[in-house]
């Protein structure tokens, strides 16, 4: 996601098991309600580790990236 996340939206993410940043993948319009039963291949835009995930939810809050 290359736009900047907005503070109280949801967003279904993964953890880089390399360098623990987290990855937006895309908005969660559940509001964080749904199941997830999913594993996404991704490959970390800030160290290039590709991996195996399976997604969460997660609502971006004041003061984090």
């Amino acid at each position: 996601m290359p736009h900047s996340p907005e503070v109280g939206s949801w967003y279904v993410v993964v953890t880089c098991q390399n360098c623990n940043f987290t990855i937006r993948l895309f908005r969660d319009l559940t509001g964080g309600k749904s199941s997830l039963d999913a594993r996404y291949l991704v490959t970390c835009p800030h160290c290039k580790h590709q991996g195996e995930y399976e997604g969460r939810h997660y609502q971006q809050l004041p003061g984090n990236n």
